[in-house]
């Protein structure tokens, strides 16, 4: 947890930074995720924080080898009051729920 805490202090730093450069960019307000078995939770912070700052929204799906750390932050984030669809967590085998995500209704490009 303490590695999470750390990547999203440095993403909202980066936020800061950037607010301050008078370049303007386009940022990408939706992320949609495939992580990793061994160290889910850190990447599940640094991406889903990064989006959440710039008021964008996440999906996230976790290896079903991984432990259900994931699904635990998505249940802290909806007990301190983050709005539903704003993180979703997906949990399953790797060809159902990947195919859900990569082709849900909701995504618009």
């Amino acid at each position: 947890m303490t590695e999470g805490t750390h990547f999203m202090e440095l993403e909202a730093e980066a936020v800061k930074l950037q607010k301050a450069q008078k370049t303007t960019k386009e940022i990408v307000k939706e992320f949609n995720g495939v992580l990793p078995w061994n160290y889910s939770l850190s990447m599940s912070s640094r991406k889903d924080f990064l989006t959440l700052v710039v008021d964008g929204a996440a999906k996230i799906k976790q290896s079903e080898l991984a432990s259900l750390t994931c699904w635990e932050l998505g249940l802290i984030c909806r007990e301190v009051g983050l709005p539903k669809k704003v993180l979703n967590i997906l949990i399953g085998l790797g060809p159902e729920a990947g195919f859900y995500l990569a082709w849900h209704l909701m995504l618009t490009r």
